[in-house]
């Protein structure tokens, strides 16, 4: 939503609920509109994996929470079945206001319902004008240079660009926010084989192990911690040079969101990992995703997993549901079997301990890894502290706190 408009929307809001709107949101002066690349302004013919919000709701709660903040920071859109929460302003033509769940007692404006593609066309337009830069950016390297360089394109996360009916990042597992490019041009001619696009999955902890080999010149950096760290990842070198090499049969994906107590209104969990397997070619794909929270007791200096409840367990087979739109029941035998292989069993420790928890091979690491989650939790305490209006902890650190309370993301 236009920052013009955003802010319009809260100048219209009668004035015994008016709030200050989050931001400050700079507006971006208006440019020539460059075309639509959705020839429809009816999200659901634009996309297949549209879902409203009484879809949603039958999703684990994160992703509602998800939504509704970002809603709340950056505008929502117009949607048929939350309609009897919205009331109309004056200004911007067709714009509303409805209820903030997720910031109570604000409000959050409300864009028509075109706006969900027109959200769509303004992503695909900003990715046009990106590749167009990076080509600017290549192109102004001096040719010698140039021809012995290896540019590597990828990114931290991607845009749900009104998929699921959401907008932003984070919180899921869905493709839309957590695949992500990898493109590698080798100017050099030496490292990539047969140009083309490659199928097998990878991770980005795969990454470092790559650029380090091309620097170096070999595997020969590869000893002592940094051979435990990074000894099993998959070889993308490997898979430049040979179209046919074998891919990861599985990559794990973990965030925690954070949200204070006060706006989880609907007491989601916020420690979400995404487990994808495959056949080494990269087919046959399958996704478990897992909405689960730390156990409060137990071990002051690492994090325990619970695990989840039916509700926030999500599964996908790709080959009949690509677009994540109805997971697999919980009691089936394919989600079963994902689980304990997350999990584990009382015979064999789950990929949640030998990979996401996999212990740090020095002391130095494992004390730097603490003392990070100490720090975090610190920060969670104290920004609940905050929210609730209670007087914080340690009240020397809450000097910035309050002025980003009213923007907490979930990053």
């Amino acid at each position: 939503m236009q920052a013009t408009d955003f802010y319009e929307v809260y100048k219209w809001i009668p004035s015994e609920i008016y709030q200050v709107p989050p931001g400050p949101y700079i507006d971006i002066p208006s440019q020539a509109a460059p075309p639509d690349a959705y020839k429809t302004s009816d999200i659901k013919q634009a996309i297949t994996n549209f879902e409203d919000q009484a879809a949603l709701s039958q999703k684990p709660a994160t992703q509602t929470l998800i939504k509704e903040v970002f809603q709340y920071q950056m505008g929502g859109i117009y949607e048929a079945d939350e309609k009897d929460f919205y009331q109309p302003v004056t200004k911007p033509q067709g714009f509303f206001y409805g209820p903030a769940r997720a910031h109570p007692p604000n409000s959050k404006a409300i864009a028509p319902e075109s706006y969900w593609v027109k959200a769509l066309n303004s992503y695909v337009n900003i990715l046009s004008q990106l590749d167009k830069a990076i080509g600017t950016f290549m192109k102004s390297i001096p040719e010698q240079i140039r021809q012995s360089a290896i540019f590597v394109f990828t990114s931290d996360h991607g845009e749900y660009g009104s998929s699921h009916g959401l907008q932003g990042k984070g919180g899921t597992v869905y493709e839309e926010g957590i695949r992500v490019p990898l493109i590698v041009r080798d100017q050099s001619n030496g490292f990539v084989t047969n140009p083309g696009e490659r199928k097998q999955l990878t991770s980005s902890v795969d990454l470092l192990p790559m650029i380090a080999t091309i620097g170096y010149g070999g595997i020969g950096w590869r000893t002592g911690d940094y051979q435990q760290l990074y000894g099993n990842r998959c070889d993308l070198l490997r898979i430049l040079r040979e179209p046919g090499a074998p891919g990861r049969t599985y990559a794990l994906h973990s965030t925690d969101e954070f949200i204070p107590e006060t706006y989880n209104f609907n007491d989601s969990h916020l420690h979400v990992i995404g487990q994808i397997n495959c056949d080494s070619n990269g087919t046959n794909k399958k996704k478990l995703g897992v909405y689960t929270t730390w156990k409060k007791e137990g071990s002051t200096d690492s994090a325990t997993v619970e695990f989840p409840t039916r509700e926030n367990v999500e599964f996908y087979n790709f080959n009949s549901q690509p677009g994540e739109v109805v997971s697999s029941p919980f009691d089936s035998s394919e989600v079963q079997s994902a689980l304990t292989t997350l999990f584990g069993n009382t015979q064999q420790p789950g990929t949640l301990f030998t990979e996401l928890q996999a212990p740090l091979p020095n002391q130095t690491l494992r004390d730097a890894q603490t003392n990070a989650y100490h720090q975090l939790r610190a920060y969670m305490t104290l920004v609940d502290d905050l929210a609730a209006g209670r007087t914080p902890s340690h009240p020397g650190q809450s000097e910035e706190v309050p002025r980003r309370l009213e923007r907490v993301l979930v990053f």
